[in-house]
């Protein structure tokens, strides 16, 4: 891989904090434009309008309302951890920065710093203030779009991460699917049933006792002889530790506890 994913947003927060703040902004950015632009189509109200432009302006609506529903689904993804959704935005997202590109060039550079000149620069000195003018909207679309290129980066990596297996972060193991904070009950309910020492034959988890055991777990409970309070099947003190305890049975040694073979084909031997 020619180039590394990040590792952090803005140096020091996370990568997913970073894609889920920069997919909220550009859904406000969105929801902004398509009411700027009804403001201008729809009321003829000019004071609204970013293009002045009736072709233009519906164009980039078109494209704002397209991006919606895209948008979602990327904060969708984003919480679920699902590669596919997430990097539909990024895709979406650099069409969007191709679009902004060709405007800025367009509008900020070529054409707009020279016509909007104050008039006292119309007959001396118009020259030079149109280039120093056109200069720094050169320097300010270049920052701009160099911090668009970085927020592009970010949704990479995180697309990256998740497609290796990555993308949660510590605060997930106490989140349900919806994102949303689970409760200490439930808590101890998911740490029981993943547990590998609760479930060793499958008979921990359910949604039958008053604790969530299952009603398979409680009859085990009661063919063992385990009453309530006595232990978790599998945990210390339960029934597997008592039959640890006391043995599995009778026993021999093998070939009388004398000798033992270790080589094939046996050699002849002789008692």
């Amino acid at each position: 891989m020619v180039c590394l994913p990040a590792t952090q947003f803005c140096c020091g927060c996370s990568v997913s904090f970073g894609v889920k703040f920069i997919l909220f902004v550009h859904l406000f950015c969105n929801v902004a434009f398509l009411a700027s632009s009804c403001a201008f189509i729809i009321f003829q109200n000019n004071s609204y309008g970013t293009m002045n432009d009736y072709t233009k302006e519906c164009i980039l609506a078109g494209f704002c309302l397209a991006g919606l529903p895209i948008v979602i689904l990327g904060i969708w993804g984003t919480f679920q951890k699902i590669e596919t959704l997430v990097r539909l935005y990024l895709y979406y997202m650099m069409a969007h920065f191709v679009v902004n590109l060709y405007f800025a060039l367009k509008n900020l550079v070529f054409a707009g710093p020279c016509q909007q000149l104050p008039s006292i620069l119309e007959t001396q000195g118009r020259a030079f203030a149109c280039g120093v003018a056109r200069s720094a909207s050169a320097t300010a679309v270049s920052l701009i779009f160099l911090i668009e290129m970085y927020l592009i980066f970010v949704v990479w990596s995180y697309c990256e991460d998740i497609a290796e297996g990555g993308g949660m972060e510590i605060g997930d193991l106490a989140k349900d699917i919806l994102g949303r904070p689970i409760s200490q009950k439930a808590m101890r309910k998911k740490l029981r049933d993943d547990d590998p020492y609760t479930s060793l034959h499958g008979l921990g988890g359910g949604g039958g006792g008053a604790d969530g055991e299952s009603g398979l777990y409680h009859g085990f409970q009661s063919m063992m002889g385990l009453g309530e309070g006595q232990g978790v099947v599998g945990e210390y003190g339960s029934i597997y530790d008592t039959a640890a305890a006391s043995g599995l049975g009778g026993s021999r040694r093998i070939f009388n506890g004398r000798y033992h073979e270790m080589q094939f084909p046996p050699p002849s031997h002789h008692n």
